[in-house]
């Protein structure tokens, strides 16, 4: 509930007020949104006999999605559930992230204290104690200390492989892999994969042994940059008799974010600036302000 009232942004849910009944339960009264994502990816689906979002719907979404993540993690705030259910859509199409259940504090702001011990040379001692929630104010020394997390937590389809190693691992990371799921999900109206452990799912197992292949079959580059893989030639007449029509517009430009998402190494994913950055995401955001 600190988390829920603390945030605000256009993509995150806002909270208008907290109720604290005399039994211990607590309510939380947040903004109304017309519907949640998973639910309008279904409906869509229905209605396009199984197609998914138009792509720039898919695009809209999902650059709203990052400038909300964006927002969370520059407060040192990490989600650890994103997946469709927890995404709401308003009337006017804004999306916000909601659900704060297993959100967990990834940075906090260090501020100096003086301890009153004295030190070694006579000056006075200081310690560090974390202020959660804070921003520094301007001009104001920007101190932090990141911590790990260790509890395991979210939906299956979306989680992060290394939440199956059963150490620590970065909460902020988790985040930007379930954003290639939730993108995967609205695409292609399917999971990659139904869990990121290889022991468990043949389908994780193969895109850990190859990537490749998966991204050539998901996200094709276009013909005259397509990799010649298995005999098939890069030429036009034979990227069509044997991979279908070239790709949309759409597919040559989210190959490299995705790539970049879905990285089953954490130390080397793509941070969520790194993916808000990005030329296709900058290019959304351009595209939604005309």
């Amino acid at each position: 509930m600190g988390i829920a009232t603390y945030v605000q942004h256009r993509n995150v849910i806002r909270t208008l007020e907290v109720i604290a009944e005399t039994d211990l339960r607590c309510y939380l009264v947040q903004e109304a949104c017309a519907v949640d994502l998973l639910s309008l990816v279904q409906k869509t689906a229905v209605s396009n006999g199984g197609a998914g979002m138009s792509e720039a719907d898919v695009s809209q979404y999902f650059q709203q999605l990052v400038e909300g993540v964006r927002y969370l993690h520059s407060v040192g705030i990490a989600h650890r559930d994103l997946k469709l259910d927890n995404l709401c859509v308003t009337e006017q199409g804004v999306l916000k992230i909601v659900d704060f259940g297993c959100a967990t504090l990834f940075r906090r702001r260090i501020q100096l204290v003086a301890s009153g011990h004295r030190g070694h040379k006579g000056g006075a001692g200081t310690r560090a104690r974390a202020a959660p929630y804070a921003v520094p104010a301007k001009g104001e020394a920007r101190q932090y200390v990141e911590t790990l997390s260790t509890s395991v937590c979210g939906s299956d389809p979306y989680m992060a492989p290394e939440l199956f190693s059963g150490g620590n691992y970065a909460a902020a990371m988790v985040d930007v892999w379930a954003l290639g799921i939730i993108y995967f999900a609205m695409r292609f109206v399917q999971f990659p994969w139904a869990i990121a452990h290889a022991p468990s799912d043949r389908g994780f197992q193969s895109f850990t042994q190859c990537s490749d292949e998966f991204f050539d079959k998901w996200f094709p580059t276009p013909p005259t940059e397509h990799r010649t893989t298995k005999g098939a030639s890069s030429q036009a007449g034979v990227w069509t008799a044997s991979l279908g029509k070239p790709p949309s517009p759409q597919g040559r430009s989210d190959l490299a974010v995705m790539r970049r998402i879905l990285d089953v190494n954490p130390a080397t994913r793509a941070d969520i600036y790194t993916v808000a950055n990005c030329s296709w995401c900058l290019a959304i955001g351009a595209e939604s302000q005309k």
